[in-house]
C-alpha cells in the first residue's frame, strides 16, 4: 500500500510502509510482541482486521483528518457486525475499539505522520 502526501502541488505517491506494518495484527505501534493479539481482531465472524488496517493506513497519509479516518474505522467497522453470530456483541466491540483510538489515538497519528514524512523524505 503507497502512502499519499498531500500538499499544495497535490496528491503524491509516497514510499510504501515497511512489510512489517502491514503484516502485523492491528493496533498501535506502542504495543509489541504478543501483547498486540490481546487486541480484538473482530467477534464471532465480522472481523475487523481490514478495517484496521485501512485506518492505519489513514493515519499514515500525510496531512490527514484524525478524525475523519477514526469515523471511517468505525463505519467500516460496523459493516462487518452483521456477518457476526452475535452483531450486538459484534457492534459493542466496535464502539469500544473506536472509543479507544478516540481517547488514545493521539500518539499513534502523530508518530505516522513523521514516519510517513520521514519515508517520504519531507
Amino acid at each position: 500500500m503507497a502512502l499519499v502526501m498531500v500538499g499544495p502541488g497535490g496528491a503524491k505517491e509516497a514510499p510504501s510502509r515497511p512489510r512489517i506494518l502491514e503484516e502485523r495484527p492491528c493496533g498501535p505501534d506502542a504495543i509489541r510482541g504478543p501483547l498486540r493479539y490481546l487486541l480484538f481482531q473482530g467477534c464471532a465472524g465480522a472481523d475487523f482486521r481490514d478495517a484496521c488496517r485501512r485506518h492505519d493506513a489513514c493515519y499514515d497519509t500525510i496531512g490527514s483528518d484524525r478524525s475523519a479516518c477514526d469515523r471511517k474505522f468505525l463505519e467500516e467497522m460496523l459493516a462487518e457486525c452483521p456477518k457476526s453470530k452475535h452483531p450486538p456483541r459484534a457492534r459493542y466491540r466496535a464502539h469500544f475499539f473506536y472509543i479507544g483510538v478516540k481517547i488514545a489515538g493521539k500518539g499513534a497519528w502523530k508518530s505516522a505522520q513523521a514516519l510517513a514524512r520521514r519515508l517520504a523524505g519531507t
